[in-house]
């Protein structure tokens, strides 16, 4: 999987050499079709191998959350202090400046201010496909 990434990031480069030449013969675009589908198939060969990957996965949740410090709430304590007014850029150095002393945050409360809808967490497949439909 990690090899097919260069497969795919040479087709889109030759791509974009095709689509960056001057004006001229229309015709040297047929060339980009090679690119494209090989591209496409390394894609679709790769991501066939996702479910086969993760299919036998299992996370420790004990192990993972030990593993969360206070330092990961750095940007947590700095979003608050923008809040509350502070310019980010002086949030940003002020929570630097304190990182060692740092207080732990609240992990789920943290994770669930990121979830929004669409993204991973919280599909919401239901409510897209309402709007598709309308």
């Amino acid at each position: 999987m990690r090899a097919a990434c260069g497969v795919v990031q040479g087709a889109i480069a030759e791509i974009q050499g095709m689509l960056s030449l001057p004006s001229g013969y229309h015709r040297d675009l047929q060339l980009t079709k090679a690119p494209l589908f090989r591209g496409i198939d390394e894609t679709l060969a790769t991501t066939a191998l996702v479910p086969l990957l993760t299919s036998g996965m299992q996370f420790d949740k004990d192990r993972m959350r030990s593993a969360i410090t206070p330092g990961c709430f750095a940007t947590d304590k700095a979003v608050e202090l923008t809040a509350g007014g502070m310019p980010f850029r002086d949030a940003y150095r002020k929570v630097a400046s304190e990182l060692d002393g740092l207080a732990e945050g609240d992990a789920d409360a943290s994770l669930a201010a990121r979830i929004s809808p669409g993204g991973p967490g919280a599909l919401d497949l239901a409510a897209l496909r309402q709007r598709l439909n309308s």
